[in-house]
């Protein structure tokens, strides 16, 4: 187990990187599941884009996130791990953040001359797919 509460939290996000659940992590370092669940909410691993956690076999419509069982959480919640575009870019970057971010995909879109209200209905949009926003992920520099 490792020793030092920064040492633990960066095994906690190593294995959370590898897919392991709260319960295997909180197993695997012999600790309580309420110190994973703690440190997971409380400290964000560092991410310089959305792209560090989005791709095409995680992206989803419909909803912000998903878990692997495909319940609905919240996009900064421990177990979600899978995210629509607005969904990943809260667990990027927080919800303090996300004006900002907003702001540069919502200008985008606009100058392309997309007309919906919002970037989760272009993100549900049928025509929408994984390459259109990968682009959009990449020149909006999020």
């Amino acid at each position: 187990m490792p020793r030092s509460i920064e040492s633990l939290n960066r095994k906690i996000f190593e294995l959370r990187d590898q897919n392991f659940t709260t319960r295997q992590i909180a197993k695997e370092l012999k600790c309580g599941t309420h110190r994973i669940t703690t440190c997971l909410a409380s400290v964000k691993p560092p991410q310089k884009s959305v792209l560090d956690i989005l791709n095409r076999k995680n992206w989803i419509k419909g909803r912000s996130s998903r878990t692997q069982e495909g319940y609905l959480v919240s996009p900064n919640h421990p177990a979600a791990v899978k995210f629509c575009l607005l969904g990943a870019i809260v667990a990027t970057y927080g919800w303090e953040n996300l004006n900002k971010r907003i702001a540069k995909v919502s200008g985008i879109l606009r100058r392309r001359g997309y007309e919906a209200d919002s970037i989760a209905n272009y993100n549900d949009a049928s025509a929408t797919t994984w390459e259109d926003i990968e682009q959009l992920i990449k020149e909006a520099g999020v």
